[in-house]
C-alpha cells in the first residue's frame, strides 16, 4: 500500500462528499469555503483517477450516480474516522503544548 498521494485523495474524497450531502457543486463548493470552478476540478479529476462518472449534472444539481452512492457508502465512516483522529491529535498536541509552557513557568 502507497501512503504518498493520501493527502490529495483524502482531499478529493471530502470533496466529493461534500458534493453529494448538497446535492450540487455550487451549495457544496459554498458550504465547505472553496470555490466553485475549483470544486467542479477535483471532481473531474477524481472521476478520471477512478475511470467512472460519479456525477450526473443537470443544471445547478449533481445526482450521484449508482458509482458514487456506492462510494461514498464505503468511504464516509473512515472519513469521519480520519477526521476524528485528526482532531483528537490537535487537541492531544494543545494539551502537551500548554503542559510545556506551564512546566516552564
Amino acid at each position: 500500500m502507497s501512503y504518498g498521494p493520501l493527502p490529495y485523495h483524502a482531499r478529493r474524497l471530502g470533496y466529493f462528499l461534500a458534493v453529494c450531502e448538497h446535492s450540487g457543486i455550487s451549495k457544496a463548493a459554498s458550504a465547505i469555503g472553496v470555490a466553485q470552478p475549483a470544486l467542479t476540478r477535483q471532481i473531474k479529476l477524481l472521476e478520471q483517477e477512478l475511470d467512472t462518472q460519479l456525477f450526473r449534472r443537470s443544471g445547478r444539481s449533481a445526482e450521484p450516480t449508482d458509482a458514487a452512492l456506492h462510494l461514498m457508502e464505503r468511504i464516509k465512516p473512515h472519513m469521519a474516522a480520519i477526521e476524528q483522529a485528526l482532531v483528537e491529535l490537535r487537541e492531544d498536541d494543545a494539551k502537551q503544548q500548554s503542559k510545556v509552557r506551564k512546566e516552564v513557568i
